[in-house]
């Protein structure tokens, strides 16, 4: 039985930050609307800083955060927003050199669980997944989920593949290896932010490219021990 390769969506297979600027460009008082260029606003997103606490503090604002986190919540699911996330040019290449070696299962976490499938549709990604499992937001963890799968069997052999903090504990929680790309919303200060530089079973890798070449790597290794 092939092992599992579990891996999220948004930032790993499909780059979703011309999505999240239109949301802050469309949404963000008029006096602020230029204030960030979309390569400035994906930096501070990848250190993990709200934009509208970098606004406040950069501006001595009291614009509301909360108020902010929720809309986005509420509309960024939307077709509206979604059409702008763009799949990566090497997605299909590599899911399909992936299947060849693991059952894939899609794991994301999205509120609106028909708009996530219009979209994977449309990309022509569906056939690729043995199994998709939708997590809603401010539920229980990744893992928990999987775990209530019945028709998800773990192995020791299996592998998580995402691009933020919830995916890196996700893996953790089922005690499995770890690619942690860096072509999404995170960049490497979040393991140290995390804790977890010291779990032996986590890779960062720049994206889904080198995957085959890294497990290749780590089962020679772990082969000659």
């Amino acid at each position: 039985m092939k092992a599992n390769c579990f891996i999220d969506y948004d930032g790993t297979l499909t780059c979703n930050k011309k999505r999240l600027y239109a949301f802050f460009i469309q949404n963000i008082s008029p006096q602020y609307k230029e204030v960030l260029s979309e390569d400035e606003f994906w930096s501070i997103k990848r250190l993990g800083i709200n934009e509208i606490e970098w606004i406040n503090g950069k501006f001595h604002d009291n614009l509301d955060a909360k108020y902010w986190n929720e809309l986005k919540k509420q509309c960024i699911e939307n077709e509206e927003y979604l059409q702008y996330n763009k799949l990566f040019d090497y997605t299909k290449c590599e899911l399909e050199r992936l299947k060849q070696d693991y059952r894939l299962i899609l794991v994301s976490r999205r509120s609106n669980s028909k708009n996530l499938i219009n979209e994977i549709e449309r990309e022509g990604l569906i056939y690729f997944f043995d199994d998709i499992v939708i997590v809603p937001h401010d539920k229980y963890t990744k893992a928990e989920h999987i775990k209530r799968c019945k028709n998800i069997e773990l192995t020791n052999n299996d592998i998580f593949i995402g691009d933020t903090e919830d995916d890196i504990m996700t893996g953790i929680e089922l005690n499995i290896e770890i690619y942690f790309v860096k072509s999404g919303i995170r960049s490497n200060w979040i393991i140290n932010k995390l804790g977890v530089g010291e779990y032996k079973k986590l890779q960062i890798i720049n994206d889904i490219r080198e995957i085959r070449s890294r497990r290749k790597k780590y089962n020679d290794e772990n082969t000659s021990l």
